[in-house]
């Protein structure tokens, strides 16, 4: 722990980095949550973020600057996600600046499994000669031993996650499911935004940016901007179309 004055710190010159995500929704360092419900499309979301964020491309309204990254996926069998991952580049193209990862047991709320992430990037730069900018864990759930709902459990999970991005300079996006939904008296769904995120206020808490994916049936979406710290201004919800032949969502 360091301590400066107030004219050291105003002298200090922080790193002349870009946006990853623009209005600040996604900066080197910082954190971020993508939530929705069972069967919305997450993991199709974060797979076209993760390519739409190497390329550079447009995240729907909002512009990314070309960044590499690693998505760890930790649901499905590898066979089944280079299937879908063959379709959407079949579309999409193949960037250079992207690392995939299929980890059935991967707990980074233990030191171990950590330390092990740790050794991934560290040798994907003495490589390739590439630092990862973005590391994008998908699906929450799976990578924790605790519970998801326990306070201290997911604090060991945070904060190897600040340590670890501290220690390298890169954001982190996190995949996260909800909890189950409330109904009103009329039976109707009542919409807690990012109250909804599946188990301790930690994680919220944690994220600089928070995105919830609302589905509005017919394979459409509405992403909502619950949260961006560093945003300047308040960043309007936006509704996406999946095309499932091309596994990627579209603006509408």
């Amino acid at each position: 722990m360091q301590a400066e004055r107030l004219d050291e710190f105003l002298l200090w010159q922080a790193p002349n980095l870009p946006q990853i995500i623009s209005s600040r929704l996604l900066i080197h360092g910082g954190t971020m949550v993508i939530y929705g419900a069972f069967g919305v499309g997450k993991s199709l979301l974060a797979n076209q973020l993760a390519f739409t964020i190497a390329k550079g491309e447009k995240f729907f309204s909002l512009d990314t600057s070309p960044s590499t990254v690693l998505y760890v996926q930790t649901e499905m069998p590898k066979s089944e996600f280079q299937h879908r991952v063959k379709k959407f580049v079949k579309h999409a193209g193949i960037p250079k600046g992207i690392y995939l990862s299929t980890e059935y047991y991967l707990k980074l709320d233990k030191e171990e499994y950590l330390s092990q992430l740790a050794l991934v990037l560290e040798g994907i730069t003495k490589r390739d000669g590439k630092s990862i900018d973005v590391l994008i864990l998908d699906p929450l759930y799976s990578l924790l031993t605790g519970s998801i709902s326990d306070s201290q459990d997911m604090e060991k999970f945070t904060d190897g996650m600040k340590r670890l991005g501290a220690a390298n300079g890169h954001a982190t996006i996190v995949v996260t499911h909800t909890r189950k939904s409330l109904l009103s008296a009329k039976g109707e769904r009542i919409d807690f935004g990012a109250e909804e995120i599946l188990g301790s206020i930690i994680l919220p808490a944690w994220a600089d940016s928070i995105v919830g994916m609302m589905d509005l049936g017919m394979d459409t979406v509405e992403l909502r901007f619950d949260k961006h710290r560093h945003s300047p201004s308040r960043i309007s919800p936006v509704k996406v179309k999946l095309d499932r032949d091309r596994l990627q969502f579209n603006l509408i």
